[in-house]
């Protein structure tokens, strides 16, 4: 997992150049946060929720576009690579965002 993720601190810089070689977004993570505006394309990662148990980590917009179309009326779907300090992002292909859950079987598996 990506270091500063798994510290639940720390930035993420995003790499909008790294979409013509590779076909993803690549962003390199940091320990270190970043502060306000002063790096165009890095993300402080944002711990949410009722005890800080969801991480969040916006993706600037500006890199975005380099995976998807540069205006759309909802953000795409990404998908999400993670490696040690790198994630990387792709755009979700439909048939990729189709999740099934068959409530039945975990039910039965459980005992209720």
């Amino acid at each position: 997992m990506a270091a500063p993720l798994r510290n639940h601190s720390g930035s993420f810089r995003f790499d909008p150049s790294s979409v013509k070689e590779t076909g993803m977004l690549a962003a390199i993570g940091s320990e270190e946060t970043v502060g306000g505006r002063s790096e165009r394309y890095a993300r402080n990662i944002r711990e949410e929720g009722r005890y800080g148990e969801t991480l969040r980590l916006v993706i600037p917009h500006e890199a975005l576009v380099e995976i998807g179309p540069r205006h759309w009326e909802d953000p795409p779907e990404v998908n999400m690579w993670i490696g040690d300090r790198l994630l990387a992002f792709e755009l979700a292909e439909p048939e990729e965002r189709t999740v099934n859950i068959d409530r039945q079987s975990g039910d039965e598996e459980n005992g209720a």
